[in-house]
């Protein structure tokens, strides 16, 4: 036990990072670290994909998260108990993990290994491994949403969308 602040050596970003850390956020088996240039490095155990890694390995030291996120800036990160999300600066939620979750934004199929984008609108999967959100209003075929900001909880995520709209899904039993 940790009874003062102290700096937690495991979340220190790799040499090679060059940049440094503007946001940090965690759940029970791991970590996420967001730096100045958008970029998300994570770090803990990895079953069903919560890490983004591509594979469910743990990561003692922070590993940056690859795939499409690579491509994109990311201004928000999110970590619930077997998942993780983020929202770019192009509005957009990209989520991963473990499916059973429920808190990925997308029905069926199996867990998550690297990030994959969630339609925020009621539109029809695409290709490119892009999922249908199955909550609520966007399910239901409501007008685009662009996302600002994702949080979390153990079984449950929060998006709130520039319009003002907060969208909420997951396991209701766990969003108290």
């Amino acid at each position: 036990d940790v009874k003062a602040p102290a700096v937690v050596e495991l979340l220190d970003l790799p040499a090679d990072a060059s940049e440094s850390a503007v946001a940090v956020c965690s759940a029970n088996f791991h970590a996420l670290t967001l730096t100045e240039s958008g970029r998300v490095y994570a770090n803990g155990v990895g079953r069903g994909g919560r890490l983004g890694l591509g594979r469910e390995e743990a990561a003692v030291q922070p590993r940056l998260v690859g795939g499409p996120l690579l491509l994109r800036q990311v201004l928000c990160v999110c970590a619930g108990l077997d998942f993780s999300a983020a929202v770019t600066s192009e509005g957009e939620l990209w989520t991963w993990g473990a499916i059973e979750s429920g808190c990925l934004g997308y029905r069926g199929g199996s867990d998550v290994l690297v990030p994959r984008r969630v339609l925020l609108s009621g539109a029809a999967p695409g290709g490119g491994g892009v999922g249908a959100c199955g909550v609520g209003a966007i399910a239901r075929g409501e007008a685009a949403e662009e996302a600002v900001a994702v949080t979390a909880g153990e079984a449950h995520c929060l998006l709130l969308t520039r319009s003002g709209k907060v969208y909420g899904w997951g396991k209701a039993d766990k969003c108290a």
